[in-house]
């Protein structure tokens, strides 16, 4: 909604002279509405950092060399961190690479890593991502762990396995721990 305000500012503001004042203080406005909104937005995600901290990856060790990519999966694969079966054509992020002079391979879902760049800030361990979580930042959980990641997918994964680890599904906590999304 702020965008189309802004939007329809800077078409009034093109209706005046360019060299005109008007012209000028109407583009400043924006501008200021426009740097307020980014500012408060990063503000927002300072202040959740600050309270929440990023997580500790664990013992990972730096890989010799890897190489990052998504790729669209030809055949199923599953997700290292939350065991979901992902489905042939699914986007996903492959890493392959050498860790203490043996080669690996790792895929992750897109929600997955969404939720790893969010809270994970320097190294991790494949495969320990929820378990990390769960010691570290679901005792603490809150909205504003939700305002980190952007997607719905994400969010609800989040919410999802907080509820199991909380106990509060009954009958859903496997499957939330097997990375079935609701």
């Amino acid at each position: 909604m702020r965008l189309s305000k802004i939007k329809r500012a800077s078409i009034y503001a093109d209706s005046f002279d360019k060299g005109s004042i008007e012209y000028r203080e109407v583009h400043k406005a924006i501008n200021n509405v426009f740097n307020e909104a980014h500012l408060i937005e990063d503000y927002l995600k300072a202040m959740s950092f600050s309270i929440l901290g990023q997580l500790d990856g664990g013992d990972g060790d730096d890989s010799e060399f890897s190489s990052t990519s998504i790729v669209c999966g030809r055949m199923p694969h599953r997700c290292k961190e939350c065991h979901r079966l992902m489905p042939k054509g699914e986007r996903h992020e492959k890493v392959v690479g050498k860790w203490e002079g043996a080669w690996s391979q790792f895929r992750t879902c897109l929600v997955c890593v969404e939720i790893r760049g969010a809270f994970f800030c320097g190294g991790w361990t494949y495969g320990q991502m929820w378990e990390r979580i769960e010691e570290q930042l679901f005792d603490q959980f809150n909205e504003q762990c939700l305002a980190c990641v952007d997607s719905v997918a994400a969010k609800a994964l989040l919410q999802a396995r907080w509820r199991a680890w909380k106990g509060l599904d009954d009958g859903d906590e496997g499957a939330a721990r097997d990375g079935i999304r609701p």
